[in-house]
C-alpha cells in the first residue's frame, strides 16, 4: 500500500510542479539514480527552495544508509520522498493535489496516518492563508510522512 501511495503521490506532484527529475514510480536505487538525484539537489539555488532541498537532503541521507545496509525498498522509498520533496510546492493546486491523495487513502491499516496528513494539511493551508511559506512547506512535508504512518 505504502508504494502505491508514493507512486500516486510522485505522479501527482510531477504533474503539478515540474522539477529536476520526473517520478513516475519508484524511483530505482542504484548508484546512477544517487547521483543524479545529487546534481538535481546541488543545482537548486533558490533560496526560496531551500526547505524544498533541506527535505530532500534529509530523504537522500536516510536513503543512502538504507542502500547501504541492503535495504533496497527502503532506500527507493527515501529516494521516492526526496524527490517529491524538490518538487513540492506551497500553493493551491498542489494543495489539491495533496488532498485529493489523501483522500483517496482508503485502507483501513493507513487511518493513523491519513488522520495525521489532515491535520497537517489543515495546518499547511492556514499557513499558506497566512504568507507563511516556510511553514506551509513543513506542514505538507509532514503531511507526506505521515502518509505512510499506519495504525
Amino acid at each position: 500500500m505504502m508504494k502505491s501511495m508514493l507512486t500516486a503521490a510522485a505522479m501527482g506532484f510531477a504533474l503539478i510542479a515540474p522539477g529536476p527529475t520526473h517520478a513516475m514510480d519508484m524511483m530505482k536505487c542504484d548508484d546512477a539514480s544517487m547521483m543524479k538525484m545529487q546534481t538535481d539537489m546541488d543545482a537548486m539555488n533558490d533560496p526560496a527552495m531551500k526547505m524544498n532541498k533541506d527535505m530532500a537532503m534529509k530523504e537522500m541521507d536516510m536513503a543512502k544508509m538504507a542502500m547501504k545496509d541492503k535495504k533496497m525498498d527502503e532506500c527507493s522509498t527515501h529516494m521516492t520522498m526526496a524527490n517529491m520533496s524538490m518538487m513540492m510546492k506551497c500553493d493551491d493546486a498542489s494543495m489539491m493535489k495533496m488532498d485529493e491523495m489523501i483522500k483517496a487513502d482508503t485502507d483501513p491499516a493507513m487511518k493513523k496516518g491519513v488522520d495525521m496528513a489532515t491535520k497537517e494539511m489543515d495546518q499547511a493551508k492556514m499557513a499558506m492563508k497566512d504568507s507563511k511559506t516556510d511553514d506551509c512547506m513543513m506542514h505538507m512535508g509532514e503531511a507526506m510522512k505521515s502518509m505512510s504512518t499506519k495504525m
